[in-house]
């Protein structure tokens, strides 16, 4: 849920192309908890394979 405000319709126009165009594994991360988002973060830590 979120506060309507002032160019809302074109920021979440931009997020949804920007989201789009993000590869397969990305988009699945968004069904992930919290929780395995955190373990999913430092798998990658430990892997160093994380964005720095």
């Amino acid at each position: 849920e979120t506060v309507p405000f002032a160019g809302q319709d074109d920021w979440d126009a931009q997020v949804a192309k920007r989201n789009a165009a993000l590869p397969a594994r990305t988009r699945e991360l968004v069904e992930e908890s919290p929780l395995d988002t955190t373990r999913h973060m430092i798998d990658r830590l430990r892997a160093g394979t994380a964005k720095r």
